[in-house]
């Protein structure tokens, strides 16, 4: 590799050259303050940089980098400091600086560090990213019917139901109806129905003193109800006739409502139906039009455009430079079930962005970001769950049963409830909702998962 060793101390780039040029490397040598710096990497085809943090007269190695930087090279950096300090540090790692040696260090610093940025031949070509507008991915063998739900609904104005497990991203779709409908320059309101009690209902929806209700605030616009099978059955019973009618005050002193309603659902409309899961005549009130979503094991297909999707927001919401992904990082992802579906892709991929040390993202930053433990968990989840508990056990006492159950339930629950709603969750667990009701109560927890996404972009 060419290598540019940015230091003001002479015998520290001697020395940094000396181990490098042994290894084979071709290494250059500046001080930080040439004029000619740009000219100089950009001559010199530099393949990976040695930076000194300070470099005298106040100039610092991350100044240095920004000037690299504003010059359009998106070269890897390797940072090797005296001043380990924490703002040091934190500045580093904005840079995007990933490696950081501390002084004195020894030959096996150096070369370790290098040689994570040494270039291989990949089995795989990488695959570059590019920009693209649309935002909702998916090849059309999987998402054509998905996108004619979307186009119709967004064409007319009836109560439409998104289905599909956590993670697929229900109210993003919701949020792309809107944006396409006549709608789309009114409100969207997302209502979470997980935190809809019957005393809070009418302040909630009608306004309490100035606080406005949630139909004020939707208007004309779109009203999202997020998780309906969360709603208790008398709630479902005023939900209905509010839909039947356009009011929720029975003595009809509100302003009809004039929005548009959507709703989405966490089990399929056949799981529904077989297990009443919700009042029928409400089901059948708020399914005019349905949209089910599948889950990302059925679009395997589509995890290649994804992935560079996601990346490519990771550029934008991490101010990152990566571009490109190598192929064999996209074989581990096409591997893996991702039961969080689309969502925990997403977040994967920001987590191995973040990590990656230079401007293409390989199988080892995927790797870290799927984490060995994980691995190990779905090869054998029977042998890791046993492990676990012993463990526990070893640190309670056999003694303090009790409280194992206790805090074992109770952090299960909260886990749950981050994954899927209440009712959904009830149903997995083969129990009543009031029962698990009680049971987050008790334990202090708050409701199950309603949001599909904070953003919306999945």
């Amino acid at each position: 590799m060419n290598i540019a060793i940015i230091d003001d101390q002479a015998d520290i780039r001697y020395a940094v050259e000396k181990i490098l040029s042994k290894k084979g490397h071709t290494c250059y040598g500046f001080t930080g303050h040439e004029e000619d710096l740009i000219d100089g990497i950009d001559v010199f085809d530099i393949d990976l940089i040695i930076l000194d943090m300070m470099l005298g007269d106040s100039l610092t190695g991350v100044e240095v980098l920004q000037r690299i930087r504003d010059a359009d090279f998106a070269i890897p950096t390797i940072l090797i400091t005296a001043y380990a300090t924490a703002s040091n540090i934190i500045n580093a790692t904005k840079s995007g600086i990933v490696d950081i040696i501390e002084k004195p260090f020894s030959t096996r610093d150096i070369l370790e560090a290098v040689s994570r940025y040494e270039k291989k031949e990949p089995d795989h070509p990488p695959l570059q990213l590019r920009d693209r507008e649309e935002e909702f991915i998916g090849s059309l063998k999987t998402m054509r019917e998905v996108y004619n739900g979307i186009g119709m609904a967004a064409r007319s104005d009836v109560t439409v139901s998104v289905f599909g497990e956590s993670g697929t991203g229900k109210s993003f779709v919701a949020r792309l109806i809107h944006q396409n409908s006549p709608r789309a320059q009114e409100p969207f309101v997302t209502v979470n129905c997980a935190a809809l009690e019957e005393e809070n209902f009418d302040a909630l929806f009608l306004g309490d003193g100035d606080k406005r209700g949630y139909l004020a605030e939707v208007g004309n616009g779109t009203l999202f109800l997020d998780e309906m099978l969360d709603l208790s059955p008398p709630l479902q019973g005023r939900l209905l006739n509010f839909l039947e009618t356009g009011r929720l005050d029975e003595r009809g002193g509100e302003k009809p409502f004039e929005g548009r309603i959507i709703c989405s659902f966490s089990a399929s409309p056949q799981e529904i139906r077989e297990q009443k899961l919700i009042r029928k005549d409400l089901y059948h009130r708020v399914t005019v039009l349905e949209i089910e979503l599948p889950t990302l094991k059925r679009r395997k297909e589509d995890i290649e455009e994804l992935a560079l999707h996601f990346v490519t927001l990771a550029n934008r919401d991490l101010n990152l430079s990566i571009r490109s992904i190598d192929g064999e990082a996209l074989s581990l992802l096409k591997e893996q079930n991702f039961p969080g579906n689309v969502r925990e892709l997403k977040n994967i991929l920001y987590k191995a962005a973040l990590t990656a040390p230079y401007d293409r993202l390989t199988i080892d930053e995927i790797e870290s970001a799927l984490r060995p433990c994980d691995a190990m968990i779905r090869e054998n989840p029977a042998a890791s769950i046993q492990t676990f508990v012993k463990r526990i056990v070893d640190a309670y006492g056999p003694e303090n049963a009790e409280a194992i159950l206790h805090d074992i339930e109770k952090e299960l629950l909260s886990v749950l409830l981050g994954r899927c709603s209440i009712s959904s969750l009830a149903r997995y667990l083969g129990i009543s909702r009031n029962t698990l009701k009680s049971k987050i109560e008790r334990y202090g927890l708050s409701g199950g998962s309603s949001k599909e996404e904070e953003m919306p972009k999945y």
